[in-house]
């Protein structure tokens, strides 16, 4: 019996990605950004900002790409391993 595993996408705020993650990776407003994180905002019916640490994770799964998981460096370890491309490229 085939394991089958869900879509899931994660990247890492390094404190010098910000624009990207904001830009393209994810489809979230970057608010502001400074030595204690970024600031994205989720836009909905209501705007609701979000302090994103450097080292924290950001974990999403298609097709919603406005809306991800926040991690810290330790709780991403305990609960996903990564695959490389070459592993779920058929």
């Amino acid at each position: 019996m085939p394991r089958v595993i869900p879509y899931i996408e994660s990247i890492q705020y390094d404190g010098t990605n910000a624009r990207y993650i904001c830009g393209t990776w994810a489809d979230v407003e970057l608010a502001s950004e400074d030595e204690a994180g970024m600031v994205v905002n989720f836009v909905g019916d209501v705007v609701i900002p979000t302090l994103i640490p450097p080292g924290f994770w950001l974990v999403k799964s298609h097709p919603f790409p406005a809306e991800f998981a926040i991690k810290s460096p330790a709780q991403y370890a305990a609960q996903y391993v990564e695959l490389t491309p070459e592993a779920v490229t058929p």
